[in-house]
């Protein structure tokens, strides 16, 4: 009888430890989230248990760095997963402690309203992937932005005026286009 009991919150323990990283609203959440909606239903499985789900904490994820009290994820690397589709809502847009994310070689399609709150990002990598259609005004938001890579996207239309408002950035890349008319003064400003 000992080990029944002991058996049962050896089991209750392990499955409390086991949600906690997933718990709505936390930082491991959202990105779980984001890799169920862009890998495949087909490999999410394999993928999530060799890639990235592997460990307790998100924060022992592979291309996963979290802040030093490991409450929330300040990088996010996951180059050339066949990562497919929209950058769901309520996923990266969440992440208010993010710094650095790279998402570049992927199947990336758009990105979600909610992702211009990221006012913490300074690194953004969404090279070589399939967004299209015009670049947001939204940019503007990412004020602590220092290097932004879109290249090899298939945009278009103008770059807009609110990239001038990157104060910090030293680093653009806005190569292999369909951009339309000549580059914002404000853009050459920032880029010292």
């Amino acid at each position: 009888m000992g080990f029944g009991i002991f058996g049962f919150c050896l089991v209750l323990t392990l499955f409390f430890k086991h949600l906690a990283c997933h718990q709505p609203n936390t930082d491991g959440f959202f990105v779980s989230e984001f890799l169920k909606k862009t890998v495949s239903s087909s490999s999410y499985s394999t993928f999530s248990k060799s890639y990235y789900l592997s460990g307790s904490s998100y924060c022992s994820w592979q291309g996963v760095l979290c802040d030093a009290q490991k409450e929330h994820i300040v990088e996010f690397k996951a180059s050339g997963l066949g990562l497919s589709g929209p950058i769901p809502d309520n996923t990266f847009g969440k992440l208010n402690k993010l710094q650095s994310l790279d998402l570049s070689s992927n199947k990336i399609t758009g990105l979600p309203s909610d992702f211009w709150s990221l006012t913490s990002l300074k690194s953004f990598n969404l090279s070589s992937n399939q967004i299209s259609g015009s670049l947001s005004n939204n940019i503007g938001n990412f004020g602590s932005l220092e290097a932004l890579d879109l290249s090899n996207n298939n945009l278009s239309e103008e770059i807009p005026e609110a990239t001038g408002s990157l104060v910090s950035l030293r680093i653009l890349n806005l190569s292999r286009h369909r951009f339309e008319q000549t580059i914002p003064s404000g853009i050459l400003k920032c880029l010292h």
